[in-house]
């Protein structure tokens, strides 16, 4: 699948829908302190890139922000700033 990225100034951003969560993910990290991350991006919105894969055949596989892309699903951002790996 064919990631559609946009750019915003140099940053660019891809549609949450695009992206997935890896099959080999691990319990979250952040669990019990979702709601400091959730008052920052509903402050601030998304800041830091969202690492994501971007070879032939794992196009948008998550590598680093998983919780950052939930939250930010839960909150009706529909795109975030990515940076492909």
């Amino acid at each position: 699948m064919k990631l559609e990225i946009e750019l915003y100034g140099d940053q660019p951003y891809v549609p949450i829908s695009q992206l997935n969560a890896p099959t080999w993910h691990r319990k979250n990290p952040i669990e019990g302190r979702e709601h400091f991350l959730q008052k920052s991006i509903a402050e601030h919105g998304v800041k830091r890139p969202i690492i994501i894969n971007n070879a032939i055949g794992r196009e948008g596989i998550i590598i680093d922000g998983l919780a950052t892309v939930r939250i930010a699903q839960k909150l009706g951002i529909y795109d975030v700033p990515v940076q492909l790996f």
